[in-house]
């Protein structure tokens, strides 16, 4: 619940920084990450959690880079997405009802399609092929 108040409070407060963005990514990353190979690791399938934590793995080597790359460091809509489908996912599973098998694993692939997003537009920063106004 906090992770909706953290961003916003800080914007409006006027104490946004690069560090406090990559502290709030390597939050989020360790959360999903924890709770998809501890306590949903019987109710999601295996290769969705491990999709999850190559794209994870990977966004977070581009965010150690990226700062010091034109562009923004903040997170992309698709990577905000992903999150919150990430953390519905999660709490879906952790259900354990029939209805969860059916349901987490289409939240989980979209998800990951979020997280390949978030990735190819992240990497599109290094590259200088972004409009910027």
């Amino acid at each position: 619940m906090c992770d909706l108040f953290d961003g916003p409070l800080a914007r409006f407060r006027g104490v946004e920084s690069n560090d406090g963005g990559m502290l709030d990514t390597v939050c989020d990353k360790i959360f999903i990450l924890g709770a998809l190979w501890s306590v949903c690791i019987r109710s999601v399938a295996f290769w969705q959690i491990v999709l999850v934590t190559v794209i994870e793995v990977l966004l977070m080597a581009v965010r150690l880079v990226k700062p010091s790359k034109p562009g923004s460091t903040f997170a992309k809509a698709p990577g905000a997405v992903k999150v919150w489908l990430q953390s519905i996912g999660i709490l879906v599973a952790l259900t354990e009802s029939g209805w969860s098998k059916v349901v987490s694993p289409f939240i989980f692939v979209g998800a990951i399609i979020a997280g390949v997003l978030s990735l190819v537009f992240h990497l599109r920063d290094f590259s200088g092929s972004t409009e910027r106004a």
